[in-house]
């Protein structure tokens, strides 16, 4: 986050009116203009006027990111974490909720009111799209993703959907309201298609979908996932594999009484 952009966060907690804070400071448009070519660039002069006009505003905040941004935050004894908002990336919160299974439907792209979490920047893919967090719902993804999860994905531009990687995890959404969590298999370049396939080894429940690409509104591709239920998959491949082992031993013994003539 920049300066200019922490600046205008600072506006947004007063009315909101660039115009009347830069009157009460004594600051033209110009000021903003400049920032807005050179975001991280502010004089000392400009500086003493806003913290003469505001004396709660923490410089150093509005200089570096580090919290609080008030500075009767730290005298009530507001709890902050002292970051860097610079060192890291902000996932806002949608109200889409992709489905790991027929598709959920989400007439509804916008964010929403939910408190934004961060990511450190160096998780962050180079020359990367937006990063968002959605909710996930289905079973048809399990046992890789569980649902009520939350999943952090990162958008794909239009230019790279022929570079989506076969097998990887993303979110499509279509023309038709539906968003799907899938593993996907990109013909785009050949049939015009992605092939959504679930982990979900029930096929008859969750067949493969395909969606053409005049039918696509936007790509995500899963990044992070972010679950409150830690379940022991190895528990649940030791109880398959006992019960294989049980199949076998039964039918070892069914041999053996046809081979002794019972």
């Amino acid at each position: 986050m920049s300066i200019h952009e922490r600046l205008q966060k600072f506006i947004d907690t007063t009315d909101g009116s660039i115009a009347k804070f830069l009157r009460e400071v004594g600051l033209s448009k110009a000021f903003m203009q400049k920032m807005e070519v050179n975001p991280n660039s502010i004089s000392s002069v400009s500086l003493l006027k806003i913290k003469n006009v505001y004396p709660d505003l923490n410089i150093e905040w509005l200089m570096t990111g580090r919290l609080p941004m008030l500075l009767s935050d730290e005298q009530n004894n507001v709890s902050h974490e002292w970051v860097c908002f610079d060192d890291y990336i902000e996932v806002k919160a949608t109200g889409v909720e992709a489905a790991a299974g027929y598709g959920a439907y989400n007439g509804s792209h916008s964010i929403c009111d939910d408190p934004p979490i961060y990511i450190p920047r160096e998780m962050a893919k180079s020359g990367s799209g937006n990063y968002i967090r959605i909710k996930m719902i289905g079973n048809s993804m399990e046992p890789t993703l569980r649902e009520g999860a939350i999943l952090i994905v990162r958008m794909i531009y239009p230019c790279d959907y022929m570079s989506i990687r076969t097998n990887d995890v993303y979110v499509v959404a279509t023309r038709e309201d539906q968003t799907y969590v899938k593993r996907v298999v990109n013909e785009l370049n050949g049939s015009g298609c992605l092939i959504l396939m679930s982990d979900n080894p029930d096929r008859d429940t969750y067949p493969d979908i395909i969606v053409f690409a005049t039918d696509v509104l936007s790509i995500w591709r899963v990044e992070y996932y972010i679950s409150d239920n830690l379940e022991n998959m190895h528990q649940d491949h030791s109880q398959d594999i006992l019960f294989l082992r049980k199949e076998v031993a039964m039918i070892r013994q069914l041999m053996k009484n046809k081979k002794d003539g019972f």
